[in-house]
């Protein structure tokens, strides 16, 4: 049905009801219906606190990634420094241990000093040695005064504590007929030692502090620099005709027997050693 108003619509009678007739205007006439935002609107405040909570999370993972950064180049420099200080030790090994043969090829007073280093590192000095010596050596050697036979008896009373397998630190020639080595030496403290060695020692420190010195785990690292001067005879073989060496064994001493002072007079003159109660009785 059309009338004035539109569509019309007439709903079946119920009962005793009059029929309901519904037009086109009656929906017009209905209030709207708004539904809720499925999230709620954020208040600035609300806006403001999650930047400020996100922007200290970002902060802190920055850190966090620049420390890592900061840890991962640090042990990157310091193997990057392993290696070089390895290739440095590997190149100075392959420089100083090249083989007699090619020291005698090139330059026979280099062949003759790594003969010596190779001699002196068997752990003492006995006849082999001497044998050397007095092969390779002039008749005429000097060394800070020494003859060859007071050079030689200074060995068999050292060598057993200064003729070790010590490491070859450096060996080049200075000129055609003088060489320059380098030795790293550590030696521990004994009493035979300061007896053959450092007897000065002896004679002026108190029994507490030579027990200290000689029993107390001492030991003396130095590096010795030796100098070897060579003549050529006739027969055109080189010989060692003067030796200098030079090192700070004085001062390691000096301050190991200061710490050696302060330490025994720590522990007082309550505690004796057997060898002070020997000396005593």
């Amino acid at each position: 049905m059309f009338g004035s108003l539109g569509p019309i619509w007439l709903l079946p009678k119920l009962g005793n009801t009059a029929p309901i007739v519904i037009t086109q205007r009656s929906f017009q006439n209905l209030p709207s219906m708004t539904h809720p935002s499925p999230t709620t609107a954020l208040s600035a405040q609300e806006k403001k606190i999650r930047r400020r909570v996100q922007c200290k999370m970002n902060m802190r993972c920055y850190r966090e990634r620049r420390k890592r950064n900061v840890s991962n180049l640090e042990d990157a420099i310091a193997t990057l420094n392993a290696q070089i200080d390895a290739l440095a030790a590997q190149k100075r090994a392959l420089e100083v241990h090249r083989p007699l043969s090619f020291y005698a090829e090139h330059s026979a007073p280099m062949a003759l000093t790594m003969q010596y280093k190779n001699m002196m590192s068997q752990g003492g000095f006995g006849p082999t040695q001497e044998a050397f010596f007095r092969s390779t050596f002039s008749p005429d050697f000097m060394a800070h005064g020494r003859t060859l036979d007071d050079f030689i008896s200074m060995w068999y009373r050292v060598g057993q504590f200064f003729a070790q397998p010590n490491p070859l630190l450096a060996m080049a020639p200075v000129r055609a007929n003088i060489v320059r080595f380098e030795i790293s030496l550590h030696v521990e403290i004994t009493r035979p030692l300061l007896e053959a060695c450092f007897g000065y020692i002896l004679e002026h420190e108190d029994e507490a502090t030579i027990d200290e010195l000689a029993g107390g785990g001492y030991a003396m690292d130095t590096i010795m620099e030796r100098i070897f001067y060579f003549d050529q005879l006739e027969d055109g073989r080189y010989v060692i005709s003067g030796s200098s060496c030079g090192d700070n064994r004085a001062a390691v001493m000096a301050s190991l027997v200061a710490h050696a002072q302060e330490t025994a007079r720590a522990k007082g003159p309550g505690v004796l050693s057997i060898t002070h109660l020997l000396h005593v009785s």
